[in-house]
């Protein structure tokens, strides 16, 4: 099926849109990047680690479940950082123009 182009104009101006609306800028985070990164970060930790778990035949123990809060823990702040320092042009360490 042959793909559809849109003019460089258009796509010019969604991308524009885009970044003027959905990304926040440097050394800032705004409540969609929290929630994402909630999101993103618990669902990969929990999703990955129960799955290892599970292919070994057993069921998470409560330190298992301690251990994948950890993970997620840490991937959450881990995309948040990135947020962070990231501009509204999704350039990492560098500041708005």
């Amino acid at each position: 099926m042959p793909s559809i182009r849109l003019p460089l104009t258009l796509r010019t101006k969604q991308i524009e849109h885009k970044t003027k609306h959905n990304m926040s800028t440097f050394l800032s985070l705004n409540a969609k990047d929290l929630v994402k990164g909630l999101v993103v970060a618990a669902l990969v930790a929990v999703l990955g680690s129960v799955q290892t778990i599970l292919e070994a035949g057993e069921l998470p123990t409560a330190d298992q479940w301690g251990n994948i809060a950890k993970m997620a823990g840490a991937a959450i702040v881990s995309y948040l950082l990135k947020n962070l320092f990231t501009n509204s042009q999704d350039q990492l360490l560098k500041a708005e123009k």
